[in-house]
């Protein structure tokens, strides 16, 4: 990974974690990260192009549709806006 990808994704991994910290907890912070990292091993790294605000709203938002937490009955319901 060059030097520009690698700086691409751990800013996009403090994104990712600042919002965990606010919102979740630790489990989807790790799940949050491993997304990142799993995408940066990627022969063509997707986060490379666009906007890393929009890419680290994906994250989260897959991980919540993923995780159910867009119900309103899971413990750690969040919604699209907020995301």
């Amino acid at each position: 990974m060059d030097d520009k990808t690698k700086q691409k994704q751990d800013e996009l991994i403090e994104m990712v974690t600042a919002f965990c910290d606010d919102n979740l907890n630790d489990e989807y912070c790790d799940l949050a990260i491993k997304l990142v990292e799993k995408m940066g091993r990627k022969h063509n790294v997707p986060f490379k192009r666009g906007r890393l605000d929009i890419w680290a709203s994906a994250v989260i938002y897959c991980l919540a549709q993923n995780n159910f937490l867009f119900d309103k009955q899971s413990k750690y319901y969040i919604s699209a806006d907020t995301i």
